[in-house]
């Protein structure tokens, strides 16, 4: 969903490109072994309420 204060709210297509969702992988400064777990955060292009 789309929303702006000159067009109002609308509906369009998600991006299916690739690039689009970026996985981040998560680290820690001190503990090395949290690179093990392989955890992962999905970087998604958004601005909501702003």
């Amino acid at each position: 969903m789309f929303s702006d204060p000159h067009r109002g709210r609308r509906l369009g297509p998600a991006p299916d490109s690739p690039d689009a969702v970026q996985p981040i992988h998560l680290t820690h400064p001190e503990h090395a072994w949290c690179a093990d777990l392989t955890l992962r955060w999905y970087a998604v292009p958004a601005i909501t309420n702003m």
